[in-house]
């Protein structure tokens, strides 16, 4: 996917959004690191929330120039309770979570790059600092978060399964840096 030139936007999910995001939680690359597909009631039930302003998640449509190329959500670590326990990270950071909805976007450095100016507005926003907490299998999402800067913690429990995800912090340091205090 040729991105030279192009910039990325994030805008706030609407309604309007919805079968599209049911769309890319189908696809194959998405659903094995998302916990399978959702069907067009689950992805409202999800997401509905969101939008309304009721769930403290907070979720965008990521853009490439004027094309729809994947989501991204951050939310408050210390918001959802079993986050918190799972991760049991000091300090307020804030966590988010992405994926590429065109399987041909991976492997060209999007998925870096969303991350990292998304992470930078986080911290432009006077955020503590991130994390981000892939599946420990998923190398390729573990490398592109690497590439963006983020530094791996400790492996921790998966919130959803029985999966182990990897913690990830950004700044690298954060979490012993925060600990130490």
């Amino acid at each position: 996917m040729k991105q030279r030139g192009r910039r990325l936007r994030f805008e706030p999910i609407t309604e309007a959004d919805l079968p599209l995001l049911a769309t890319w939680r189908a696809r194959p690359h998405v659903a094995e690191w998302f916990h399978g597909p959702l069907t067009a009631e689950q992805t409202a039930a999800k997401f509905l929330p969101r939008i309304r302003g009721s769930d403290p998640v907070q979720g965008y449509i990521v853009y490439l120039g004027d094309v729809a190329v994947g989501y991204i959500q951050s939310f408050r670590v210390a918001d959802p309770p079993d986050v918190v326990a799972a991760l049991q990270v000091p300090g307020d950071p804030y966590g988010v979570d992405v994926l590429l909805g065109d399987a041909e976007a991976r492997g060209h450095g999007l998925g870096t790059r969303v991350v990292r100016e998304f992470t930078q507005r986080l911290l432009d926003a006077r955020v503590d600092y991130v994390v981000i907490s892939p599946d420990t299998e998923n190398s390729a999402a573990i490398r592109a978060y690497e590439k963006a800067g983020f530094a791996a913690v400790t492996t921790v429990p998966s919130t959803k399964d029985e999966r182990m995800n990897l913690l990830m912090e950004f700044p690298p340091g954060s979490v012993h840096a925060r600990s130490a205090r």
